[in-house]
């Protein structure tokens, strides 16, 4: 069998065994592309050790040296090219507190999570599968490599991978991985919660988002606000990150503010959920005023996402508040200060100054928002200077 891999990515296989050494691109983007799906990116492992592969190749970088991982830049191909290592025990429940570089590609494939990512492809020697990769691909069905429990006890984030993985492929989780996870998943909680976040995020995203319902059951995620198995047609959304993730944590939490304060979301998510609680807390009706007030604040498209939201989650249609918004739009109908027919240069040609002019701005879009006819510069100068008196 042929993948279709970019040229650069084959050079770079090319240029290690043109030396002597094995290489293959490994793990996920092998994954994908049985699965007919476009890899984000490409991991190859190579017998060759880091200081070979430095050899090979004039850009590198020493990402993960210690643990054998050199970063290869060939063409605009960037990647990671590993030795193959098999590992010891995990201290920290992330990293293998040490490495051993082997000469066998099996046992490099057995250090990994699960039997659909130990799978490798060179276009010479084709794909070499040693854990039946392919049968659990056919099948959909998720499985560790090896013993589930000592795989999850080595790093417990392959819990929530695993879970992830269900939800994004829509794999079913074969029965003794099941049952190791849930045991396990305890051990969650020792883990960094940026980790557990980009993991989550990819889960909402996901074809079966319910399947998270069971990790969320056995109370694994309680310590971080996220403890409601009662999702529901989130898988149903827009493919929108922001939008699903937020229906994720609304739908988990009894607050959203907690998850988004334990799991370390970044600010840009965390301001997005603010605006769509603002929405929920303020779109009561759907007059123009209403909906100009509301576009004051948050960006049309987030309007968008609610509505969305609330016609999918809450069965709820209000569809009729983004046409009013569209329809403010098309019309150039002025909701900002910066649609204003006057600005700060003017106000301080009146003798306002300082604070005084963005309190006057801010008054004459509130009556401008109110009656559009109000925004001329002769209209706007006399409602300032009567409000100064």
């Amino acid at each position: 069998m042929k993948l279709n891999i970019p040229e650069n990515y084959k050079n770079v296989l090319k240029k290690l065994t043109d030396m002597g050494f094995q290489a293959y691109i490994v793990g996920g983007c092998v994954r994908d592309l049985l699965l007919g799906i476009t890899p984000d990116d490409y991991d190859v492992t190579t017998s060759a050790t880091p200081q070979q592969i430095k050899k090979v190749f004039q850009k590198t970088i020493d990402t993960g040296i210690k643990y054998g991982t050199v970063t290869v830049i060939e063409g605009d191909a960037v990647c990671e090219v590993t030795t193959f290592r098999s590992e010891t025990t995990y201290s920290d429940m992330r990293r293998p507190d040490s490495v051993e570089f082997v000469s066998d590609i099996k046992s490099d494939l057995s250090r990994r999570d699960f039997t659909i990512n130990a799978i490798c492809y060179n276009p010479d020697t084709g794909i070499i599968d040693c854990f039946n990769s392919q049968n659990d691909l056919h099948n959909g069905i998720l499985r560790t490599v090896g013993n589930a429990e000592e795989r999850f006890k080595e790093d417990p984030l392959r819990i929530v991978r695993l879970f992830r993985f269900s939800s994004t492929l829509d794999f079913e989780i074969a029965d003794e991985t099941y049952c190791a996870a849930v045991k396990h998943s305890p051990l969650i909680k020792n883990i960094s919660r940026e980790r557990i976040a980009t993991e989550i995020s990819k889960a909402a995203c996901g074809k079966n988002v319910e399947s998270f319902n069971s990790l969320i059951g056995c109370g694994a995620l309680n310590f971080c606000g996220i403890e409601n198995a009662n999702i529901q047609n989130i898988s149903l959304l827009n493919g929108s990150q922001n939008l699903r993730l937020y229906a994720f944590l609304k739908a988990t939490s009894k607050e959203i503010s907690i998850p988004l304060k334990e799991l370390k979301m970044n600010n840009a998510f965390k301001k997005y959920c603010v605006d769509m609680e603002y929405l929920s807390a303020n779109m009561k009706t759907l007059t123009v005023v209403e909906i100009k007030t509301l576009m004051r604040k948050v960006d049309i498209s987030i309007i968008a996402d609610y509505v969305e939201f609330k016609k999918i989650v809450d069965e709820t249609d209000i569809s009729e508040a983004f046409k009013t918004a569209n329809k403010i739009i098309s019309a150039n109908e002025p909701y900002k200060i910066s649609h204003l027919n006057i600005c700060g240069n003017d106000l301080s040609s009146l003798g306002f100054t300082g604070k005084q002019i963005g309190s006057i701005l801010e008054f004459l879009i509130e009556k401008v928002i109110y009656d559009k006819t109000l925004n001329t510069k002769e209209a706007l100068i006399k409602i300032a200077k009567e409000k100064r008196n």
